[in-house]
């Protein structure tokens, strides 16, 4: 234990430090000053009458604890400057030697007796047995009855002697498998939950209306609180090793809830989580990624996608977008989500590359109409770990869509494409460096003469090799349609049979929409 905790739990009287060089230093034990040697542990403290203490002068690092049995009083200066490297404690009481041997004797067991105890629960934990043995463990070590239960304050696990009639309330709890109203209704009034949220470590709390205090704790998976811990207080008095116990048992209840059968039967969460660290870079490497998948019976296809969805306004949404999620999982049966930065993210599985389910008139479409939302579906992927850049494809979209203003429920990345090329572009050049000249010589030829050859070089583009279509949406003959056709490969000098030149021309038409 440090030697400052040692000072503080010694109770018996008050102390004063004379010398203070590192008062956190390990110590391990105790002994007596040895007299009749120079050599000294740095990681035990001497304790004895400072009639014994024989240094005049010294450099030595060690730890001294005295009762002054002379009657000159400590000159505190004349000790810093003979003893500099030396943690030099007075108790301000006399106090008999044995009785604080004795102090001291119990304190260091205590200290062996926790490491011992926590070697011990590391033992149950990797033993693989499942929570209830965690805490049957735990019992035998405390001897306190325990319980665990979930948010939903269902009884996860629980133990105490069933053979005891001061338990009633406990083995009501247990025939019920949840917490009684009763208790929960005192841990309300008492605001228990508000203070373990706000320590982060176990809390004692002794309500006025029930024999036993209890000592509480919190556990949290990946930053979600997950369940709580109670240890009631029976036959002892807690000391400050129960509460580094319960505080280290938690990590354990922790690991134990990802692994066991409670972890599988909250997929729900769990999967959240496992997004969340996706989404996060948390998940470093393949091996890990599937592990984790494979805990949470995950698939993964060659049809992966992202579906971010938003409020269309301004409006909070994120307080209902997981029950939005619960009600579109008939709809996206493989999917798996996670409230994201305020957005709804959803990974979709799927098994073929049919996107019409996110076309309009689809259900989901008009699901996201009604409620007032926006979704962005990203391109197709085939790697969990690349589950962060294909969200970003996503956010990318959620900015480029102020350009359009295009009243729709349901955005797909490949319809924008070209604009956040475009974007990533003009982020560091002029945009309009990159214009193909024939299509700003096409626009002003339109201006001075009156014809309409832009729109017409655009539905080409649109449609090659589809004559028909391109006269119907430009409302004229398709002998008109090649008439102007022939003219701008004449007037303008363009090769629309090599596809570079098309590419180019296309371009230029989608970037001048950002400017």
């Amino acid at each position: 234990m440090k030697l400052s905790q040692f000072i503080e739990e010694l109770h018996i009287t008050p102390c004063t430090w004379i010398l203070e060089h590192n008062k956190d230093v390990e110590i391990f034990s105790f002994k007596p000053f040895p007299i009749k040697t120079r050599h000294f542990d740095e990681h035990l403290i001497y304790i004895d009458y400072l009639s014994n203490f024989s240094l005049e002068h010294s450099d030595t690092q060690l730890n001294f604890l005295c009762m002054n049995d002379l009657k000159e009083p400590l000159n505190k200066n004349v000790m810093k400057k003979n003893f500099p490297n030396i943690n030099f404690i007075k108790m301000n009481q006399s106090q008999p030697l044995r009785d604080l041997y004795d102090i001291a004797s119990d304190l260091f067991f205590a200290e062996t007796r926790f490491t011992t105890f926590i070697n011990r629960m590391t033992a149950a934990s990797n033993a693989n047995k499942g929570l209830q043995y965690l805490v049957n463990e735990a019992y035998a070590i405390l001897k306190n009855p325990i319980i665990v239960i979930d948010t939903s304050y269902k009884i996860l696990a629980m133990y105490h002697d069933t053979s005891s009639d001061n338990f009633a309330d406990l083995k009501r709890q247990r025939e019920l498998g949840y917490l009684t109203g009763q208790n929960l209704e005192r841990m309300r009034r008492d605001k228990i939950y508000e203070q373990l949220r706000k320590s982060n470590y176990p809390v004692y709390k002794k309500p006025e209306d029930y024999p036993y205090g209890w000592l509480d704790v919190l556990v949290y998976v990946h930053g979600m609180e997950m369940a709580e811990i109670g240890i009631m207080e029976y036959d002892h008095p807690f000391n400050h090793y129960d509460f580094e116990f319960l505080n280290f048992f938690r990590q354990l209840v922790a690991w134990e809830m990802q692994k066991n059968d409670f972890y599988r039967d909250n997929r729900g969460m769990m999967h959240s989580i496992f997004m969340s660290e996706l989404l996060d870079h948390k998940i470093p490497n393949r091996r890990i990624a599937n592990h984790r998948k494979e805990l949470l019976n995950w698939k993964e296809t060659a049809y992966m996608y992202v579906l971010t969805i938003f409020p269309s306004g301004n409006t909070d949404f994120k307080q209902r977008a997981g029950i939005f999620a619960i009600h579109l999982q008939h709809l996206l049966p493989d999917s798996r989500w996670v409230v994201y930065n305020s957005n709804l993210v959803i990974l979709i599985i799927k098994e073929d590359s049919n996107l019409d389910e996110f076309l309009p008139g689809s259900t989901l479409y008009e699901r996201l109409e009604y409620n007032n939302l926006c979704g962005i579906l990203s391109n197709r992927f085939t790697n969990l770990l690349e589950l962060p850049k294909y969200y970003e494809q996503t956010l990318d979209v959620i900015k480029l869509r102020t350009y359009f203003k295009k009243d729709s429920a349901i955005f797909i990345y490949s319809d924008y494409y070209f604009y956040h090329i475009a974007q990533i572009i003009s982020e560091k050049y002029d945009l309009e460096d990159f214009f193909d000249p024939a299509i700003t010589a096409i626009q002003k030829h339109d201006e001075e003469n009156n014809t309409d050859y832009l729109n017409t070089l655009t539905e080409y583009l649109i449609h090659v090799d589809d004559p028909t279509t391109c006269a119907q949406n430009l409302f004229i003959h398709k002998n008109t349609f090649f008439y102007r056709m022939n003219k701008i490969r004449q007037l303008f000098g363009l090769d629309l049979n090599n596809g570079t030149e098309r590419l180019k021309l296309q371009l230029t038409l989608e970037f001048r929409k950002l400017i």
